[in-house]
């Protein structure tokens, strides 16, 4: 009798079993096909800590598993979803993924799906059948299960997490991974937990969105231009991606890595320049809004530098080449990117570096091109939004930039943190250097050539860490500051013709050349650059005025502290 009872509850827990591989089956998945998971261990320990996060909750609510499972009727329903998802770009959803499918409509849909029929309805039936299985498993589980052997499961699970997570292995020795890494490069892959995070982020993204509008919709510009509106001008942002004032040779670096633009007449590079923030989508808002970083949480409330010049009369263009790197950066650029008239995006790779989609930044030019061409307006405005420096490097360039070396070109066995190819990796780094000179020159030679009114201003949104002193640390958005992802480039370049038409700007600009700039000057210089001005212009942050006056120098962390610059450039 006893051993009947038994059989039955051991049953019974195999439906639970069942139940939480139905919603788990995602995660094996991706980490069979995944081309970033690479090694058998690291795939072991995503299943691991995969099954973990399902182990967590029959813990808390052992005595009720049931009820709760029957919260993840729906996500039973989605997992098949996300393996289509994942079958197509071998990554789980990210946050515009999900926005992409909230927000297409029936035809669009439709005709995505045409490429994929087969695929498309075996997801559908997949779909029903593992919602009906979960359902099937719920109604004959246990009411209840063993808390104590659920509570043994996760602190192994724990246990793992710990050791495999949250450390990784370089040669012989041991280096902590960020917090941020951790839960952007693993936690936030592992289903159920990304489409959760990614669709909190959406809902966010929505907020900021409609904030933003109504702050650009309701905000006073009374603006004013002194330029005769009949004469063609044209206006560049250049926003470049972690990059580091101290590799460009035009700042005196050893390696001559700027050839290009240091040749270059009317060019003029600023060696003092401090980012506002550590990460992309902080320093965005703070760049083009001229927000200072102790204020950041106001940035969304006020219209863009784009802005300011569309009501000026211009005609306004965002192109990019930029790859959704992190769980909030897409978001942040799609606030301020749909000021733009025209928004053109390049790149359609989702972050993971061996995607074949990534371009180079050279192919912002043509499109360049061909909306300056075409364009009826004499006023145009543009930001060229670069992938630049981002890691990995060895894919911001080609071959033929591969001069220092040996580099990382062909050497898909390094990782992110290993610290030991250090060498390696800056010749790569510089190499990347190499590229963008290439690439503002080009842009340069092209403006240059339409004997207009013209000027381009390059500024990257922060730097970059590489095993730079005994703290090696790497990457960017680390919780310390360091003085090599605050300096970062700044460049300005005008034309012949920008010359005659604003004589005075010029000399500003070899005046201020040496200044201690930070904060909010970016937004001020760009419309002072174009003689832009409003009740508020301050044009003691702007480098295009004789009176840009010292300013105080702050970047902010991802943990929303502030930092001194003076104290880090110093």
């Amino acid at each position: 009798m006893l051993k009947t009872v038994q059989d039955k509850s051991f049953r019974k827990n195999i439906y639970l079993a069942i139940a939480v591989l139905i919603v788990f089956s995602p995660n094996i998945y991706y980490s069979i096909i995944s081309q970033e998971i690479v090694s058998p261990s690291r795939k072991i320990a995503f299943i691991v800590f995969s099954i973990g996060l399902h182990l967590i909750p029959v813990v808390f609510f052992a005595k009720r598993i049931k009820w709760f499972l029957a919260v993840f009727i729906p996500l039973a329903f989605l997992a098949p979803l996300d393996m289509f998802f994942i079958y197509l770009y071998k990554y789980p959803p990210t946050n515009s993924a999900l926005r992409d499918v909230l927000e297409t409509n029936t035809s669009e849909a439709a005709e995505f799906i045409q490429g994929f029929r087969v695929p498309a309805a075996l997801t559908v039936m997949a779909a029903v059948v593992f919602a009906a299985v979960f359902i099937y498993c719920l109604k004959r589980m246990n009411s209840a299960v063993n808390t104590k052997a659920a509570a043994g499961l996760s602190l192994v699970f724990v246990a793992v997490t710990l050791t495999t997570f949250f450390t990784q292995q370089h040669g012989d020795e041991n280096k902590y991974v960020s917090k941020t890494e951790v839960f952007e490069t693993r936690i936030g892959k592992a289903y159920p937990i990304g489409v959760i995070t990614h669709l909190t982020r959406f809902f966010i993204e929505r907020r900021q969105l409609a904030r933003h509008r109504t702050a650009v919709g309701n905000f006073r510009y009374n603006l004013k231009r002194p330029q005769d509106m009949s004469e063609k001008e044209i206006f560049i942002l250049i926003i470049g991606e972690a990059s580091r004032a101290g590799n460009y040779s035009i700042n005196g670096y050893y390696r001559t890595t700027t050839p290009n633009m240091s040749a270059t007449s009317n060019l003029i590079s600023f060696p003092n320049v401090c980012a506002p923030a550590t990460v992309t989508r902080m320093s965005l808002p703070l760049m083009l809004t001229g927000t200072s970083p102790a204020d950041y949480s106001s940035a969304y409330g006020k219209p863009g530098v784009i802005t300011f010049f569309k009501k000026a009369g211009f005609e306004t263009h965002w192109i990019s080449n930029q790859i959704e790197m992190g769980i909030y950066d897409k978001s942040v650029k799609s606030v301020f990117t749909e000021e733009a008239g025209d928004v053109t995006v390049l790149n359609s790779a989702k972050g993971d570096v061996r995607d074949n989609n990534i371009k180079y930044d050279g192919e912002i030019i043509p499109p360049l091109k061909k909306f300056i061409s075409e364009s009826k307006s004499n006023k145009l405005f543009f930001v060229l939004h670069t992938i630049g420096n981002h890691y990995r490097y060895d894919y911001r360039y080609p071959n033929e930039f591969d001069v220092f070396k040996p580099s990382m070109k062909g050497r898909d066995d390094i990782r992110i943190n290993d610290a030991f190819v250090k060498d390696l990796k800056i010749n790569s780094y510089d190499n990347s250097v190499l590229y963008v000179d290439k690439f503002i020159s080009d842009v340069i030679k092209y403006i240059s050539s339409l004997d207009v009114p013209a000027a381009i201003v390059f500024q990257a949104d922060h730097g970059e860490d590489i095993f730079d002193d005994e703290r090696n640390m790497f990457g960017h958005g680390n919780k310390v500051v360091t003085k090599y992802v605050a300096h970062i480039p700044f460049i300005v370049w005008f034309s012949d013709a920008y010359v005659k038409s604003h004589p005075n700007k010029p000399a500003a600009l070899l005046s201020n050349k040496d200044a201690k700039l930070g904060g909010g000057f970016l937004f001020h210089s760009l419309l002072d650059m174009a003689d832009i001005s409003y009740e508020d212009s301050d044009l003691t942050k702007s480098v295009f005025s004789d009176k840009l006056s010292p300013n105080a120098r702050d970047i902010i962390n991802p943990s929303y502290k502030v930092v001194d610059c003076d104290k880090l450039l110093n």
